[in-house]
């Protein structure tokens, strides 16, 4: 791939904010955030360095589970506004360069969508077979979600006379995604919302989504071919629109939901590895737990990550090069400020160290000197380009050693 067409995946450099609209801005004094109210924190968002917003459920809900148990997926909740208030936030965001992706909810509707409304009330109904029902209670899929909230993952429904599943709580039933009609309509739903101007979604439950169990798959489908099908629909209505996966799974799964090596389902996963382990190391002001979690990370073909020693042992120094470009990150994970020496193999005159999270540079020739790191503070230096015999040295004397640009494909050198 060249440079050039590495720009057009906007995606591997956003800086993503979430934001629930219902909690966030409110408008007009009812109590409830909306999109008016996120239309005018536009420009503030922009002035953080934000470029893409990720909405939470924003559809009109019965709201038992903040907004996840869906009743109409082609709507705007009243209580945020409009449909119109809502294109008018997208159409500002658009103009400041904010991306906006938002979830999509397609495991399983709320049991007031009209789907199964119908569903449960007529077994003649065309939306029956929208949803998963059996005559008997079924023993498995195996595991519930909330066992706090929920003993089984069915219930029986006294309209329908049958019991019908659902793998979170039993007012969500599932949708039966063996149904090709189901996919069908998920593909409306995401054509709908990519021509309205969202640049893609954060795919809910992505694991639940095309798990089969219960549901009438005697065909011996590969369920990560739904995947593959939804990344090839949505990047046929828009090119640069991304899927970004909910899928708290260990690191060999996690590849499967990227396509293994075909790169061809999800575009991004959330990291879960490294996020359940980055409150234990800020707690115990030592980086070893993120360690622990880098190295468990699946190895994806993109750069080569290196972890440094340092003479703090309360910083996580690691850097990543891509295609002659590198990075250099360092995080003091404990509240004390300190100073870290950095030096920076192959740095001539005229190639300044701009600061990538700064407004700051530091010329490469006093690039020895230590650069202060506030409590639980970071600083991301863009390293300059480096002769072929410096490449790939990492020296520790004294504080953290960064050679110029890395070569080659997924390789690391992890010390700690």
């Amino acid at each position: 791939m060249s440079a050039p067409a590495a720009y057009d995946l906007w995606w591997k450099n956003a800086v993503i904010y979430c934001v629930d609209v219902e909690l966030y801005a409110d408008s007009n004094g009812d109590g409830v955030g909306d999109f008016p109210g996120l239309t005018g924190k536009v420009d503030y968002l922009a002035g953080l360095g934000v470029t893409c917003l990720w909405l939470m459920p924003f559809y009109p809900t019965p709201n038992k589970d903040n907004g996840y148990d869906i009743s109409d997926f082609y709507g705007v909740d009243p209580r945020l506004g409009t449909l119109g208030d809502l294109v008018e936030f997208l159409r500002a965001a658009r103009e400041r360069g904010i991306r906006v992706i938002a979830d999509l909810v397609v495991n399983h509707t709320s049991d007031e969508h009209p789907w199964f409304q119908s569903a449960r009330a007529d077994e003649r109904s065309p939306w029956r077979d929208f949803y998963v029902w059996a005559d008997e209670q079924p023993e498995g899929p195996k595991g519930v979600v909330f066992p706090d909230a929920e003993d089984s993952n069915w219930n029986y429904d006294e309209v329908a006379g049958k019991w019908y599943l659902h793998r979170f709580y039993s007012h969500m039933p599932d949708l039966n995604i063996a149904n090709p009609r189901v996919r069908e309509e998920i593909s409306k739903v995401v054509g709908y919302w990519l021509e309205l101007g969202l640049s893609g979604f954060r795919v809910d439950a992505a694991p639940f989504v095309i798990e089969l169990e219960g549901t009438d798959h005697d065909r011996g489908e590969d369920p990560h071919a739904y995947l593959r099908d939804l990344r090839a629909f949505t990047n046929r209505r828009r090119g640069d629109a991304i899927l970004l996966a909910e899928a708290n799974l260990p690191p060999d799964d996690q590849r499967r939901f990227f396509g293994d090596e075909g790169g061809d389902e999800m575009h991004m996963l959330f990291n879960f590895i490294l996020n359940q382990h980055v409150f234990l190391a800020m707690v115990r002001h030592d980086p070893a737990p993120m360690v622990t979690a880098l190295r468990e990370l699946p190895e994806l073909g993109w750069g080569s990550w290196t972890l440094l020693d340092t003479d703090q042992p309360s910083v996580l120094a690691h850097r990543c090069d891509w295609r002659g470009q590198g990075v250099l990150v360092l995080h003091n994970l404990g509240p004390e400020a300190i100073q870290v020496a950095v030096e920076l193999d192959g740095a001539k005159p005229g190639h300044p160290v701009a600061e990538v999270l700064a407004n700051r540079r530091h010329d490469p020739v006093e690039a020895g000197r230590p650069l202060a790191l506030d409590g639980y503070g970071y600083r991301w230096l863009r390293l300059p380009p480096a002769e072929p015999s410096y490449r790939r040295r990492a020296r520790t004397a004294g504080g953290v050693g960064a050679s110029g640009s890395g070569e080659g494909g997924l390789t690391s050198s992890r010390r700690r």
